[in-house]
């Protein structure tokens, strides 16, 4: 009897030692366009490599980041974030926002992604001069800082609206609801568009030459250059080391070439870094964009 009931013990202790940690991955933006079908293909690519961790996508929108951020801090087990570039923004626009420094950095996914003004009423940046045109935004995000920074300095006046969601304001503005919206800049957003709708692209941010569209830089359209969107993988520092480094080298595995391929397709740029660098990336980037933020006028609120 004793023997069996060891024999079963043994045999428990085998199966819940089988079993992986489940661990949430949160994206907190829409779940439309090719960002978060890349964050789902590098989920299961991770979950096919390896049988320690299983890996679920969860979308938790909210507050431009900040709700997703602070449930990866606030939460006991281990969670991913994977997030874009107004991780870093967000905190220098609002007082009540996530704590950047409560995070590392664990690799990026797609980097310097442009990002663009759309607009059926008008056909060209020089059209939004002394209009106060309406453009739909989020707020506290990397949308808004396009919108702001295009404002600054450049003789242009708009009236911020802002929505939950990029598709929302991209939406809005083909109905005619608002003169603009600030989106994604790639095949999968210009595939929204019927010839019938006559979007034009007003202006794409950074400073790379895409034949058939024109940069802000190339119009004489100032501070728009380093605006870009990158996609980044972050977890709360508390987190083990030895974990942090597990899992740091399933996401630079993870990023096969379906990935690379969505990245590019989208005019992004696929980055890979040493792991020990990570660090300084991720205080470098804290710095960068509370410092740029103030110099296009915003206040922190």
């Amino acid at each position: 009897m004793r023997k069996f009931l060891f024999t079963l013990l043994l045999l428990a202790m085998s199966t819940a030692h089988a079993q992986p940690q489940t661990v949430s991955v949160l994206w907190p933006f829409s779940l439309a366009g090719a960002q978060p079908n890349m964050v789902r293909q590098m989920i299961d690519n991770a979950n096919k490599q390896q049988n320690k961790y299983q890996f679920v996508f969860n979308n938790v929108p909210g507050a431009g980041g900040t709700v997703a951020a602070n449930t990866v801090t606030g939460a006991k087990e281990l969670k991913v974030l994977i997030t874009s570039t107004s991780f870093y923004i967000r905190p220098a626009m609002y007082q009540t926002s996530h704590n950047p420094q409560e995070f590392d950095l664990l690799g990026t996914v797609c980097s310097k992604q442009p990002f663009a003004v759309f607009s059926k009423k008008y056909s060209r940046v020089s059209d939004l001069q002394n209009r106060n045109a309406s453009i739909g935004v989020i707020n506290g995000t990397i949308s808004q800082l396009v919108s702001t920074s295009l404002q600054f300095n450049n003789g242009v006046v708009l009236n911020d609206i802002g929505y939950k969601g990029t598709p929302e304001a991209m939406s809005d503005m083909l109905a005619g609801h608002v003169d603009a919206s600030v989106d994604f800049f790639g095949p999968m957003t210009l595939a929204r568009f019927s010839e019938k709708d006559k979007v034009h692209v007003l202006g794409i941010t950074g400073d790379r030459n895409i034949p058939g569209f024109a940069t802000f830089k190339s119009q004489n359209i100032k501070g728009l250059e380093s605006i870009e969107f990158s996609m980044y993988v972050l977890v709360k520092n508390a987190t083990d080391p030895a974990t942090k480094q597990e899992l740091s080298d399933l996401i630079t595995s993870s990023i096969d070439e379906p990935v690379k391929k969505m990245c590019m397709d989208e005019y992004g740029i696929v980055e890979r870094a040493a792991y020990n660098s990570l660090t300084g990336t991720h205080q470098s980037l804290i710095d960068h964009w509370a410092k740029f933020v103030p110099t296009v006028g915003i206040k922190k609120q």
